[in-house]
């Protein structure tokens, strides 16, 4: 057999040896590249992934520690704290309001529960007092899974504890949080092992002394496993305070576990310590984030470590490398033999392949290239292919074409000398000229004159020295149309070459459009800047990830340094805050950045570069968020407060007077809504930014856009005011636009607004042609204003009221002030100013002048204060009676002077009131000793202070005999003991039902015989005792008098009624049964029988009624009806008496129904009573209208209206007595009466807890009304 030998010169032996070759250098290549990256890939993303685990345990942790601080801050802000402080001060009572500690603490305790309920790590809430070693006042605790409230008895004292001595160094509302400790509980520690984090932030008094703290305890293994349990992680987690306790977290089971350092393992604890120290042990890899922004220096430190073994993490990317290994050989191996095995067959058809394509391009690529396409393999693959390229090659050239024909940018290639070979139609548009008049020109034809000048000189210094001064880059150039008018272009060079000739391409766009709108971009920045520096605004800008702040001119000149002196970093910022200002106002940007507060807004100040503080007002607004939403750049504008604060601090200096001055009040003014606005007075146009347009609660887009139209939401009372100071300003006349006036919001009120304006633009002439401006919302400054306006004048008012006023003197300059009460008293004009203190003291009675003098010689020489009453003279010769009160003020100027103040209290109708009340006292003192009714006074021990002639004569003694002697002396025997408990109910309580109350009891005469008194007592106190005056009337005989009326009563009714109701049935009847039988002159006389006995029997009805009511004997058969069937079958059944009287009864309801509590036969004698009246004062064919309504307090109403001739006003407060009747005559005959009837009515109406009442015109008629209360059925049914 022939030995087969490879021939290297052969194409497939080749290309089979270099094949394998290559492959398997190149397998073994990867394979190795594959591993160190993989490894290098897997530690990393091991790295990555325990990195964003360690963040989102520290940032959620964070989070929970900020929710707490801000708890404790709220819990010692809360009303209960400074009431409990208050009333701790003030025996237990709050001034305030008059609540007690106690209610506070409940209050307090309620706080504590709600937030408990909502926190289920919190362990404790307590308010703990510095004083008595540190006493808790309030403490709520939770045991399981429940709040208690800890009783006082079980409050324990922390005066020991190290947070509550640390809590004195701390400002009040500033919070620490104490590092992890063991939980004590009277001073032992918890044997379990309680790991705690307290929340404490110190409170204080009014006056700023610090009173005591605020505590949060969190049961820190709750709060770690309860913020670990809501991430999702995948490894082990540590948590790791500064003294080395640390809470594991194992992520497959989800729980954890708290140890002390004390406690834990070597293993842990070296672990710990390496990772923390930032040495990781090789076998493992871990990531730790550091928590920030966890109170002060000397507080809570934690670190968030997690970890994992290295091999874990790679384990994976080790068996992945094995397997990819494995597939690289086996692929090498099958494709070293089909190369071997297809190398023949492949390279045979090349040749015809390369001998057609060499043909081809000999010709220039005329005609079609045949190539081999129809045989197998790659090689009539790679045949087909190429010819599609030449094809596509082909296609490409026409589309080249055709881009470049219809292309939007302008495209133009030169040659080496500048010559012009190429200009598409998009030139052609953009310059006007034609391809054929400009193609073999030079491109300066196409050039602005600037431009034009430099081409050839850098077309000359590329070729020479090969350094690009225009090539590759785009630049903006100015281009040179046909017309000859430039214009702004971009211009992008390259530059290529084609069969060995260099050429320069150039793309073209014009910039005419983008140059306008960047002009209009200048001139709205323009704009802004001018609003700004009109609104006295400085512009910042903050990188939130960087630091970076940039701050414009203005905010530095606010400073008063120059821009270039500030180093835009947000330490510059913080270097020039004062320091009691930083830390609120940095954790209030904190807060902003966290989305916990909704606006970036503060008030604080800076140090001005001549060192004083400047107050600055600085308010921004998210401009960029990253993907996730949080903010990356914040814009804002700072404002130049201070002298705003210079007027506040004067307002709270006025107020000292009447409230004492809040000290320690917060400089903090919500400085109101800011916008800017522009006035093009050439077109009349308004235009207003969103801000501005918001304040009267508008949208941009819905401001009017002329002047006239803004002029509209002005309040008209101040309209003529802005519109005459606009147009001064317009004209000249003022230097500035600055005014105070009201605009009408779209919800109907008013908003104060302050309007500031400068002339942005002037024409050639100096006349303003547009005015730029500001508006911002003053309403709260102007509130504040108008209060401080409200209380000198209630100060004015309340001094007026009193006959007071106040002045002041400075001993030194004999100078004084006088209030407006002070000229009141003289009865001088304030106008006329202070006159000097000769002339005031010539206003003095002569004979109290030296009493003055002595009393303010007293004063400068020795600081007594005084008061006394003197005497001053008007100018009218009027005499006035004055008490003087004043003292000697502190003076705060530190200089020796005294300054006086006093007080002047017109007394002059208390003094002529207290001589009025002794000549009255003097006639009272004789009406006592000559009026007829016994009068007793008696203090709380039951002795007889005094009493009248009259009272010592009804008993039988005098006067002298009675006065000190006990009660007990005129009250009978068997009434003592139910007189003295009764009496001493009375002093225990206070309540008796015998005050007030018309009494009869039985007395003892001094011969010994009882006898009925008429008594009523009042109570009253004086000097703190209290005292008992009693008014009697021996009413023997009247009682007398009641047993023989009742007799007659008694005779009246079963003597005289009872045969009045036989005669009245007698004549009744022979009334109809001698209808027609007897003469006109006997019916006249039986008819006149008929109606006196008539009328005299409802007389004695009437009596015996009036009798019983006033004996409240009367009986009443309450049940519960239907108002309206009621009503209409009362009228309907007394037709006949409408007929009587010749008028008409009609009945209207204003209700459906409803229920009511009557004794339905005593109603109907009520309202026939009504009825009856109305009937008889009515003109005949009148109406008498009875209607019924609902009123708005839940009862009923029914009306009787007539239209007679009134009720006369003399007789209206005497309608309902008994026997009560109006003069005059009536314009109805038989309309007399008892006179009774109202007087029942109204008796009735009470007894169904109605109220009677009437309305009466004269001339047109009189409207009586019943209101009863509804049924209770009822009235839940209406309330329903």
């Amino acid at each position: 057999m022939k030995s087969f030998v490879p021939n290297f010169s052969s194409l497939r032996t080749r290309i089979v040896v270099l094949s394998a070759a290559f492959s398997l250098f190149a397998a073994a290549a990867v394979i190795w590249l594959n591993e160190v990256k993989a490894t290098e890939l897997a530690e990393t993303r091991a790295q990555e992934q325990l990195s964003d685990e360690a963040q989102k345990i520290g940032f959620r942790l964070e989070a929970a520690l900020e929710n707490a601080a801000a708890d404790a801050r709220f819990a010692a802000r809360t009303p209960p704290i400074g009431g409990i402080i208050r009333s701790s001060r003030n025996d237990g009572i709050d001034p305030f309001d008059g609540s007690t500690e106690t209610i506070w603490r409940d209050r307090l305790e309620s706080i504590f529960e709600s937030m408990m309920s909502v926190r289920p790590d919190y362990d404790q809430i307590r308010f703990i007092s510095f004083d008595n070693n540190g006493s808790e006042l309030v403490r709520v605790e939770r045991v399981a899974d429940r709040t208690f409230i800890v009783p006082e008895e079980r409050l324990q004292q922390k005066g020991d504890e190290p947070y509550v001595q640390a809590a004195l160094g701390f400002r009040t509302g500033e919070v620490l949080m104490v590092p992890i400790t063991n939980n004590r509980e009277n001073g032992v520690p918890d044997p379990m092992g309680s790991p705690m984090i307290r929340a404490v932030v110190p409170v204080a008094d009014e006056a700023g002394q610090k009173y005591g703290l605020v505590v949060i305890n969190i049961r820190a293994d709750a709060l770690f496993e309860h913020v670990l349990e809501k991430i999702d992680i995948l490894y082990p987690a540590y948590i790791v305070d500064k003294s080395g306790d640390y809470f594991y977290f194992d992520p497959v089971r989800k729980l954890g576990t708290f140890e002390f350092y004390k406690d834990r393992s070597s293993e842990v604890d070296d672990l710990l310590s390496a990772i923390l120290a930032g040495s990781t042990p090789g076998s493992d890899i871990a990531s730790v984030f550091h928590l920030s922004g966890i109170g002060n220096s000397d507080g809570l430190k934690l670190d968030a470590v997690v970890t994992v073994p290295r091999s874990k993490m790679l384990a994976n990317g080790s068996n992945s490398l094995t397997d990819n290994a494995a597939l690289v050989l086996l692929l090498l191996g099958l494709g070293s033999g089909l190369v071997a095995a297809f190398a023949s067959r492949m390279t045979e058809p090349l040749k015809v392949m390369t001998d057609r394509v060499l043909q081809y391009r000999q010709v220039g690529g005329a005609g079609v290239l045949q190539l081999p396409t129809k045989i197998g393999g790659e090689i009539g693959n790679l045949s087909a292919a190429f010819s599609e390229l030449v094809q596509e090659l082909e296609e490409s050239k026409a589309r080249t074409h055709g881009i470049v024909k219809h292309a939007v940018d302008g495209l133009i290639v030169i040659d080496r000398a500048g010559i012009i070979e190429v200009f598409n139609p998009a030139c052609e548009r953009m310059f006007g000229y034609r391809a054929e008049e400009v193609i073999g020109q030079n491109i300066t034809k196409l050039m602005s004159r600037e431009y034009g000048v430099h081409h050839d000189e850098y077309l000359s210094n590329y070729q020479f020295t090969g350094r690009a001064a225009v090539i590759g880059k785009s630049r903006e150039v100015f281009g040179r149309k046909q017309s000859g008018e430039e214009f702004p272009l971009e211009i992008t060079v390259s530059e290529f070459r084609q069969d060995g000739v260099t050429y320069f391409s150039g793309s073209l766009r014009d910039l005419s459009e983008s140059y306008q709108a960047r002009k209009e971009i200048k001139q709205q920045k323009e704009t802004l800047e001018l609003a700004l520096e009109a609104a006295e605004l400085g512009l910042w800008s903050l990188d939130v990830p960087t630091g970076r702040i940039v701050f414009s001119d203005y905010w530095a000149n606010m400073l008063g340094y120059h821009k270039s002196e500030i180093a835009e970093d947000i330490s510059a910022w913080k270097n020039l805050v004062h320091p009691e200002d930083l830390e609120p106002t940095f954790s209030h940007l904190q807060q902003y950045l966290a989305g916990d507060v909704a606006r970036c807004e503060a008030e604080y100040r800076m140090r001005h570069k001549n060192g004083e503080w400047v107050w600055v007002y600085s308010s921004g607004k998210t401009f960029d968020r990253d993907p996730d939403g949080n903010p990356v750049r914040v814009v804002g504008v700072n404002q130049d407060i201070t002298a705003r604060k210079s007027q506040e601090a004067s307002i709270l200096e006025q107020n000292h007077k009447l409230e004492k001055a809040k000290q320690n009040m917060e400089f903090a003014l919500d400085g109101g809504e800011l916008g800017f606005w522009t006035w093009d007075l050439k077109t009349g146009e308004v235009d207003f930014c969103e801000r501005s347009a918001g304040l009267i609660g508008l949208r941009r887009d819905q401001m009017p856009s002329d002047h006239s139209g803004w002029h509209e939401h002005v309040d008209p009372e101040y309209s003529e005011s802005v519109t005459r100071d606009m147009a001064r300003f317009i004209k000249g006349e003022i230097d500035k636009f600055e005014t105070e006036f009201r605009m009408r919001h779209v919800s109907g009120s008013y908003v104060w607004v302050l309007s500031k304006a400068i002339i942005s633009e002037r024409d050639e002439f100096g006349n303003a042609q547009k005015i730029t401006g500001i508006q911002q919302d003053i309403t709260d400054r102007k509130r504040r204003e108008l209060q401080v306006e409200e209380r000198n004048r209630r100060l004015e008012i309340a001094e007026h009221v009193a006959n007071m006023g106040h002045w002041s003197l400075n001993a030194a300059t004999n100078e004084m002030r006088w209030s407006k009460g002070v000229f009141e008293i003289h009865g001088l004009d304030p106008d006329g100013g202070i006159p000097d203190l000769e002339d005031a003291i010539k206003f003095y009675h002569p004979d109290d002048r030296q009493i003055v003098a002595d009393h303010v010689q007293a004063a400068v020489e020795h600081g007594k204060s005084f008061e006394f009453q003197l005497r001053i003279i008007r100018k009218t010769g009027e005499m006035r009676y004055v008490v003087s009160r004043g003292e000697v003020l502190e003076n705060q100027t530190g200089n020796d002077e005294k300054i006086i103040f006093g007080v002047f209290q017109d007394v002059t109708e208390r003094v002529l009131s207290e001589r009025e009340l002794a000549q009255t006292q003097e006639r009272s003192q004789l009406l006592m000793d000559n009026i007829v009714d016994g009068v007793c006074t008696i203090n709380e021990n039951g002795i007889i202070e005094n009493c009248n002639p009259a009272c010592a004569q009804i008993f039988g003694y005098t006067v002298e005999e009675l006065e000190g002697a006990t009660l007990l002396t005129i009250i009978p025997e068997e009434h003592r003991d139910a007189h003295s408990a009764g009496f001493q109910r009375l002093k225990d309580t206070g309540e008796a039902k015998i005050l007030g109350q018309q009494l009869e009891l039985e007395g003892l005469h001094k011969d010994g015989h009882s006898f009925t008194l008429e008594l009523a007592i009042s109570a009253l106190e004086h000097d703190g005792k209290k005292f008992f005056t009693g008014i009697m009337r021996d009413i023997t005989e009247r009682k007398q008098v009641d047993i023989m009326k009742n007799e007659f009563v008694s005779t009246v009714n079963h003597e005289l009624r009872t045969p009045l109701t036989s005669i009245f049935g007698s004549l009744d009847l022979l009334k109809h049964v001698s209808a027609g039988q007897l003469d006109e002159k006997g019916m006249r006389l039986l008819k006149l029988a008929h109606d006196g006995c008539g009328r005299l029997s409802s007389l004695v009805n009437d009596i015996l009624d009036v009798e019983k009511i006033a004996a409240g004997k009367m009986d009443f058969h309450m049940e519960t009806l239907k108002l309206r069937d009621l009503v209409d079958d009362i009228v309907m059944r007394h037709d006949g008496l409408a007929e009587r009287f010749n008028v008409q009864f009609k009945v209207e309801h204003d209700i459906n129904d409803c229920l009511v509590n009557v004794d339905a036969s005593r109603f109907n004698q009520a309202l026939v009573n009504l009825l009856s009246n109305a009937a008889k004062f009515s003109p005949e064919g009148a109406d008498v209208t009875t209607s019924t309504r609902f009123l708005d307090d839940g009862r009923v109403r029914i009306s009787v209206e007539d239209h007679g001739p009134g009720i006369p006003e003399n007789f209206r407060a005497r309608i309902f007595e008994r026997f009560a009747q109006a003069d005059g005559s009536s314009t109805r005959q038989n309309t007399a009466g008892t006179g009774l009837g109202l007087n029942i009515t109204q008796s009735i109406i009470k007894a169904f807890s109605g109220e009677v009442s009437f309305d009466s015109v004269e001339g047109e008629g009189t409207t009586f009304h019943f209101d009863l209360p509804l049924a209770t059925a009822e009235v839940s049914a209406i309330a329903s």
